[in-house]
């Protein structure tokens, strides 16, 4: 028995073996590894065709939308791992994750250190990709920011999400002569992914540049920037884009394939697996987006058509773009937003919202009665809050900055002024346009039903909870102010049951709360960034559906406590409220119903499940932070606004949390400090960027000369003049002015400042502001002293004192003291000059001093005199 034993323990040894072996023979892309987590460096093994292929290791690490052209849902994050450097991994993302501009607007910010892509990596990738430990795991990395020649500067910043560099590409030299061209192109070759594709065919962008990448280099001249251009089947090319008037990296997207530091430790215990894949052949990859597809999203202006019986109907194109609470009344979740296509021109397309999507005060406060829309705090709220919150950036990049008037050509009474908004509020001139739509074709109904707005039932709930206006909640503000003690209009519903009416109205913009129905201006373009969802038709009110929120309670059944149950499965209600069968609540009593608060759930914001119930609270650092917009230096403390969400809904600000600052004045890192309170606890603070303001439309002022080149006299000694700068600027719509110190904010240097002629003043700024700023000044002679003009028979002699530093001087004639002047000599240092022409003439003639730079004359002030006898 015991040598049967030994000869099948043999056997099955062999065929083991023999696996093994064989297995050896074969080459997948994806290779299974053992439960210990063990990193590598790319590597090449040989492979049975003699080439040696290259293998590097991916781990996941993070979140983005990938595979879902829409972005609704994210995926794990692939990298590759390229570098082992002692307890920090340095991956970089296995596709394209996006496709962005290295700067949206100004190519004048074009350098690493402060350009778009580089803050967009930074904050909103990195918020939106990463958890929070995951961001607590990337490590800092400095580096130098070389400028062009030209330019003679270097800057060192600290990035934790970054561009690969051509010098690391480079230098990614695994295996000597194994590292050849097309391993090197095996390796940077990229794919978008089927989110970054779509976005990108959708934008109209040239499809060449599809699998095209940005680099964090700038080129060795102005206004270059490097990427990588992947051609022909894998190979691969530096190519540079150049700043000029036809093409400029604020007008090209290209693909974004970040890198990041992560700790090794980190990885090595979040990981369960890592896979091991072939740099293989460019042929032999199947796009990711190979099948993607989407739907034309072309759009209309509104169409009225005459009905058989005289009356118009309206017909609307209705289109999909963001995201805010809406069918949840306590805000746990979010909904597309829908909205009306009011007018469509070849290049934009202004939208307003279908519904009312929040009721607020126009002004926070009584003493701001007296704001208006420029500076009120409603603008504030639309285009911050509820800008960062709805958007997502690819839809932020196509909202238009829309310059536009405050006032209306037919309330004279009012302020008139342009503001540039992203979001806005409808005007009274367009709800007037809008009402006499076809020449007052149209009925009252019928334009009623133009303008009518119902709310969602979150936004309803929040305006059943601050009830204090006589009208119903079909309210919504217009940014139309209606006089000058702090009114502005709404539209306003009357009587609707009995005869359904909309017209303006006016009242005092903090008193109540009303409905936010937001205007917009979107690029009407193919892109993906809104999608056309249908039509609606109107008539007059009675078209509409009943209100969405007739049959949505206010707060989850759980919380209704003592409520009674209709049928099997119907809903809770408020205690002694009873459903019907199907669980729904009577509709003759909803507005007893909704909005009711129940004294256990009084929060407006955070999510409210059992552990607030039982006395616990949530742990703030759980909240999510949707972003802190990077902030640029004002002189004064910047305090913006934070976004928090918690299981989707949002938390409120004096409900939720309370907020401080920390060095929140000067450029560099600020903090939000955010304290839980109600149905939260503890504390979390968050880090933005204060930028440095770049010194544009800075006006140089020399010794009250502002904006004429200054003069100044030679003395024979090194000239400084007095330097003062003005910087206007303008904070949430008001006017200010910066003064920047020599010293504490910029530093001066002078060329050329001690011969007659052009001399050179330079003033670097650092700290609180960003640039260079040369301003040219003229040294000149002084003026002549003692000059006299005697007649001798025929002749007249002039005389001068000399002037010192002088090369010359230039005599002018003329027969009148203010007449036309003519030159008659320029001598070379003399203090006198006869001219023999003068026939005993009682001539007026000015002389000036010159000195020489280059062949250029540099002239002193004239002095003029009458000749005498």
């Amino acid at each position: 028995m015991k040598i049967k034993h030994n000869r099948k323990y043999r056997l099955l040894s062999c065929i083991l073996v023999i696996s093994i072996i064989v297995s050896g023979f074969y080459r997948t892309d994806v290779k299974a590894t053992s439960d210990a987590v063990v990193l590598h460096e790319p590597y090449f093994i040989a492979g049975e065709d003699g080439t040696d292929y290259m293998h590097y290791d991916i781990v996941t690490f993070g979140s983005y939308p990938q595979t879902d052209p829409s972005g609704d849902t994210k995926d794990p994050i692939k990298w590759r791992v390229m570098e082992i450097d002692g307890d920090r991994v340095l991956l970089w993302a296995d596709s394209i994750l996006d496709y962005r501009r290295i700067n949206n607007k100004d190519a004048d910010r074009k350098w690493w250190d402060t350009c778009d892509v580089r803050t967009w990596l930074m904050n909103d990738f990195a918020q939106e990709a990463f958890t929070v430990d995951e961001r607590m795991a990337i490590s800092h990395v400095n580096h130098v920011v070389e400028y062009p020649e030209t330019e003679n500067k270097y800057v060192t910043v600290s990035d934790t999400v970054f561009l690969p560099d051509m010098d690391e590409l480079y230098t990614f030299n695994y295996a000597g002569e194994q590292w050849t061209k097309e391993n090197r192109s095996f390796l940077y070759w990229r794919y978008a992914t089927a989110y970054a594709h779509l976005a990108y065919i959708k934008a109209g962008r040239d499809p060449a540049n599809l699998d095209g990448y940005w680099l964090r280099t700038s080129g060795n001249q102005k206004g270059v920037y490097q990427y990588v251009k992947q051609e022909n089947h894998g190979a691969f090319s530096w190519e540079s884009l150049w700043y000029n008037s036809s093409i400029d990296t604020s007008a090209i997207e290209l693909g974004i394939c970040p890198m990041v530091y992560v700790s090794k430790r980190y990885l090595e215990q979040t990981l369960s697996a890592v896979e091991t894949y072939d740099a293989i052949p460019y042929d032999e990859y199947e796009p990711p987006y190979k099948d993607t597809v989407w739907v034309d999203d072309d759009v209309s202006n509104p169409r009225y058509e005459k009905q058989d019986d005289g009356s118009y109907k309206v017909t609307y194109d209705v289109v999909e773009m963001g995201t805010y609470p809406q069918s949840d009344p306590l805000g746990k979740s979010t909904d597309p937003i829908n909205w009306r296509v009011m007018d469509v021109t070849e290049t934009k397309v202004m939208l307003m919202a279908d519904s009312i999507l929040d009721y607020r005060r126009y002004n926070e406060s009584e003493d701001r009665n007296g704001i208006y829309w420029g500076s009120s705090d409603i603008r504030k709220w639309l285009n911050e809050n509820f800008y960062e919150f709805a958007f997502s950036q690819q839809e932020k990049e196509k909202i238009l900055e829309t310059t536009h008037e405050t006032g209306s050509k037919y309330l004279t009474t009012v302020y008139s002024g342009k503001v540039t908004d992203r979001i806005m509020l409808p005007s009274y001139d367009c709800i007037y346009t809008w009402r006499q739509e076809e020449k007052n074709t149209l009925t009252k109904d019928e334009r009623t039903a133009v303008i009518w707005r119902y709310p969602t039932p979150y936004s309803y709930r929040n305006y059943k909870k601050d009830i204090d206006f006589g009208y119903s909640g079909l309210t919504y503000w217009i940014e139309t102010a209606s006089s000058n003690d702090g009114s502005y209009q709404f539209v306003a519903e009357y009587k609707v049951e009995e005869n359904p009416c909309a017209d303006v109205c006016g009242v005092v913009g903090s008193a109540v709360c009303l409905g936010v129905c937001p205007v917009m201006y979107v690029e009407r373009t193919d892109s993906g960034v809104y999608h056309k969802v249908g039509e609606t038709e109107i008539t007059t009110i009675d078209s509409y559906d009943l209100p969405l929120y007739t049959d949505v309670e206010d707060d989850d059944p759980s919380e209704n406590e003592g409520g009674n149950t209709g049928g099997n499965s119907g809903n809770t209600g408020e205690s002694g409220d009873t459903g019907d069968e199907n669980g729904n609540i009577d509709k003759e009593n909803k507005d007893d119903i909704i909005g009711e608060k129940s004294d256990s759930t009084e929060n407006t914001g955070g999510k409210v499940d059992a552990v607030n119930r039982s006395g616990k609270t949530i742990d703030i650092k759980d909240a999510s932070l949707v972003k802190i917009a990077e902030q640029i230096y004002t002189g004064s403390e910047l305090n913006p606004d934070i976004i928090l969400r918690y299981n989707n809904g949002m938390l409120v600000k004096g409900i939720d949390y309370t907020l401080t600052y920390t060095n929140n004045t000067n450029s560099g890192i600020a903090y939000a400090n955010v304290t839980g309170i109600g149905n939260y606890s503890g504390t979390v603070s968050y880090a933005f960027a204060i930028q440095p303001r770049v010194i544009d439309g800075l006006n140089t002022i020399l010794k009250g000369k502002d904006g004429k080149i200054y003069k100044t006299v030679y003395t024979g000694k090194r000239i400084k003049p007095k330097t003062a700068f003005r910087l206007p600027i303008t904070v949430d719509g008001v006017e200010q002015r910066l003064s920047p110190k020599e010293g504490k904010d910029y530093t001066v240097s002078y060329s050329n400042n001690l011969k007659i002629g052009t001399a050179t003043i330079t003033y670097r700024f650092y700290g609180n502001y960003n640039g260079i700023i040369t301003k040219d000044f003229l040294i000149v002679p002084d003026s002549v002293t003692k000059f006299s003009a005697k007649i001798k028979g025929d002749k007249t002699i002039l005389s001068w004192n000399a002037v010192k530093g002088a090369s010359g001087y230039e005599i002018k004639r003329s027969t009148k003291k203010n007449g036309k002047y003519k030159v008659i000599a320029r001598i070379k240092n003399k203090k006198k000059y006869t001219d023999q022409k003068a026939k005993g003439k009682k001539y007026y003639y000015k002389v000036r001093a010159f000195g020489k730079q280059g062949g250029t004359r540099c002239y002193g002030k004239e002095v003029v005199v009458r000749a005498k006898r």
